[in-house]
């Protein structure tokens, strides 16, 4: 059986089963600019430059993700959005029906936006939906103000929980809405 020797800044390290090589390259313990050397090689070369590492590394990076309309990939927004759009139509359109076939990152990207977490209405007015960013503060207001009366009557004070209810509402609205104006050219509730 065949094993690696690893140098990185002139210091060796192994010998290394291929199948501990490849756990190492997969945790990150070896780069691809570290060296590597196995009996039969003629001199020692980058791990990135081995064939079987790199065909293993080539097959595990997902390519770019498609734009799944052509409406997504000719709009002129920033890719970020463009990938944020295309796995919303990915999982259906916004109503989402497929979502539970993305991946957990897909996901992520999809219902969180950190942006709409932290700046609530006004993100909402920035990317121009004002009309929404109305409407969902006057429901959080709404509803901030019920669960204190529930909360103070059961005894409970000093929660801060409440303070969460509109970051949380923008936060997970924010890229669907910004998906329904753009794409489906729907700014608004009234």
């Amino acid at each position: 059986m065949s094993s690696y020797l690893v140098s990185r800044n002139g210091e060796q390290f192994g010998p290394y089963s291929v199948e501990e090589f490849a756990a190492y390259i997969k945790s990150g313990q070896i780069l691809p600019d570290d060296l590597a050397w196995k009996e039969g090689m003629a001199s020692w070369l980058p791990v990135s430059k081995i064939p079987t590492v790199a065909s293993q590394e080539a097959s595990r990076i997902a390519p770019p993700m498609p734009h799944s309309s052509p409406a997504v990939a000719q709009m002129e927004i920033e890719e970020p959005w463009k990938t944020k759009f295309a796995l919303i139509e990915k999982a259906g359109g916004y109503k989402l029906p497929h979502f539970r076939d993305l991946t957990y990152g897909e996901r992520r990207k999809v219902v969180i936006n950190f942006w709409g977490f932290f700046f609530v209405g006004f993100y909402y007015l920035a990317k121009g939906m004002w009309k929404k960013a109305i409407v969902l503060t006057t429901l959080c207001f709404a509803a901030i103000v019920i669960l204190e009366m529930i909360l103070h009557a059961m005894g409970i004070t000093n929660t801060r929980i409440t303070s969460f209810i509109a970051s949380a509402v923008f936060a997970t609205r924010a890229n669907i809405d910004y998906y329904k104006k753009m794409v489906l050219n729907d700014n608004g509730w009234w």
